[in-house]
């Protein structure tokens, strides 16, 4: 009888444990996937912004048709990459040492 106690209240216990190890969980992962919704959110909406903007141009400019960047890259798009490149390294730089002063 008292084995049966021990079993059922270890029983209990990881019960608990597992639950609440699955709470922490939700909570974290649903504070990480809104952040990455909302990032989202935004780039989706800056590029429609920018597809807006570009087709403007174009009409205005009456221009019927692109040359691609696999045929020609313009040194201002290579600029544009590399800064683009440079932004997303530092952002990453400080999101590591950020992640590793929360330890």
């Amino acid at each position: 009888m008292n084995e049966h106690r021990k079993l059922k209240k270890n029983e209990w216990s990881l019960n608990y444990i597992a639950q609440a190890v699955t709470e922490n969980l939700y909570h974290n992962l649903k504070e990480e996937l809104t952040r990455i919704r909302l990032g989202t959110n935004n780039t989706d909406r800056n590029t429609q912004i920018l597809i807006e903007l570009i087709n403007g141009i174009m009409i205005h400019d009456s221009v019927d048709d692109i040359i691609t960047s696999d045929t020609l890259e313009s040194k201002g798009l290579e600029t544009a990459k590399r800064t683009v490149q440079e932004r997303i390294e530092v952002k990453r730089q400080k999101r590591i040492e950020w992640e590793e002063q929360k330890k």
